[in-house]
């Protein structure tokens, strides 16, 4: 996953709209390159998360949980990512944001009943907070898309969207773990003990 995520941030730079300078060739084309070469980091990011059996989740140091924090905070940007050259229609289809908040929630209720059966039930509230509080992000994500999808289908103001997009990202606090605040931190990482 530490490789994935690397070359994710490699890769960023194709996040930001950079002047075109001569030096930089065709730099639409090389920006476009960058960014899917990201995407294709992140979703390999992903799928060996996803690998990772959820009887293990407990045991997993942090390192992997604040690369997936990571890999998350990416799948948004691109999911708004608003340039001439990046077609959101097909991101959006092949990210499918809202589906990887959902998988991710599944496999935390499932690692918690899981150890709770196994009778180390101790993190059980730990993996139910987080699923409940991804629940939460999945729903301002999705009300976020639908709110985009109706206003580029019905032409409407871009009042409707940035009403939306306001509750749910503030540019002052800029691209933290989904605009969640910082008690999401505090009451994950409080309770977790690191294996030293």
């Amino acid at each position: 996953m530490h490789y994935h995520c690397t070359e994710a941030a490699l890769y960023e730079i194709g996040l930001y709209d950079i002047p075109s300078h001569p030096g930089y060739g065709d730099y639409p084309l090389q920006r476009l390159e960058t960014l899917y070469s990201c995407l294709e980091s992140v979703m390999a990011l992903l799928e060996q998360f996803f690998s990772i059996p959820t009887e293990a989740y407990l045991q997993i140091p942090i390192a992997p949980w604040l690369q997936l924090a990571i890999a998350l905070i990416f799948l948004r940007r691109f999911s708004f990512l608003e340039s001439k050259d990046w077609d959101l229609e097909y991101i959006r289809n092949k990210i499918n944001l809202p589906g990887v908040l959902d998988r991710i929630i599944e496999k935390l209720y499932l690692a918690r009943n899981s150890n709770i059966q196994s009778g180390s039930a101790g993190h059980k509230d730990l993996l139910s907070d987080a699923a409940s509080r991804l629940s939460q992000t999945k729903e301002r994500i999705s009300e976020a898309l639908r709110a985009e999808e109706e206003r580029s289908t019905s032409q409407m103001q871009d009042q409707a969207l940035d009403d939306v997009w306001n509750r749910s990202y503030d540019p002052a606090i800029g691209d933290t773990f989904l605009n969640i605040d910082e008690n999401f931190w505090q009451g994950l990482l409080q309770d977790w003990k690191f294996g030293y």
